[in-house]
């Protein structure tokens, strides 16, 4: 989902260009309207009302066939960071996107919005969160939020997720840095404490321009 996203929105930003420079713009408009519909038609789950990754599944059959990847996380949540949904389906899919990113039980967290659900979109606990290198699987990354709080804030029936999301943010990182001095790469989405690389003034120096409303 992330990478025919990010296509999509490289294709939007050569057509600005293109418009800018006054240059034909007939092919290009064409494209990211096209790469739009296909994000949606491709990635759209109807049985869990999210986008998911498509892979060969195993089952306990013993079968295996392409399937939607069954995962709620921030690939879920991609069409609407980088504004490419369908212009007449968009009203339908962000709502439920919004109900994703304001549950607790999914991806809203006293840090900020995990990486990934605790929970499977079918219910139960996802097999895959928190485990392995645990590094996309459940902690809090700024520059993703970062991200959902520029979509959230153009929408005011997600005014409330928005308000809830950033003061968490801005709570957690404060804190981390009035406790031990630095800005750190990752936050615990459990105990919001600061997670692998430090100083990381890098993505998580984004909290200044969320501080400021700046997206």
């Amino acid at each position: 989902v992330d990478l025919y996203c990010w296509i999509t929105m490289m294709h939007r930003v050569l057509l600005q260009v293109h418009q800018r420079l006054n240059m034909d713009v007939d092919g290009l408009a064409g494209t990211v309207e096209t790469l739009r519909r296909h994000v949606d038609h491709i990635h759209w789950d109807n049985a869990t009302r999210s986008f998911a990754d498509r892979g060969y599944m195993q089952y306990k059959s013993g079968k295996t066939k392409a399937d939607f990847v069954p995962h709620y996380g921030y690939v879920t949540l991609f069409p609407l960071l980088l504004d490419v949904l369908p212009a007449e389906l968009g009203a339908e899919r962000r709502q439920a996107l919004f109900d994703i990113i304001g549950s607790e039980k999914f991806l809203m967290s006293e840090a900020g919005l995990r990486s990934l659900s605790p929970t499977a979109p079918h219910g139960g606990n996802d097999p895959i969160y928190g485990t392995q290198e645990d590094y996309w699987r459940g902690k809090v990354w700024v520059n993703i939020n970062y991200l959902a709080l520029a979509a959230l804030r153009k929408y005011p029936e997600s005014a409330n997720t928005y308000t809830d999301l950033r003061a968490n943010l801005i709570d957690t990182i404060t804190a981390g840095y009035v406790s031990k001095g630095f800005l750190f790469e990752q936050y615990d989405d459990k105990n919001r404490q600061g997670l692998k690389h430090k100083p990381f003034a890098g993505w998580t120096a984004l909290v200044l321009l969320i501080m400021a409303e700046m997206y």
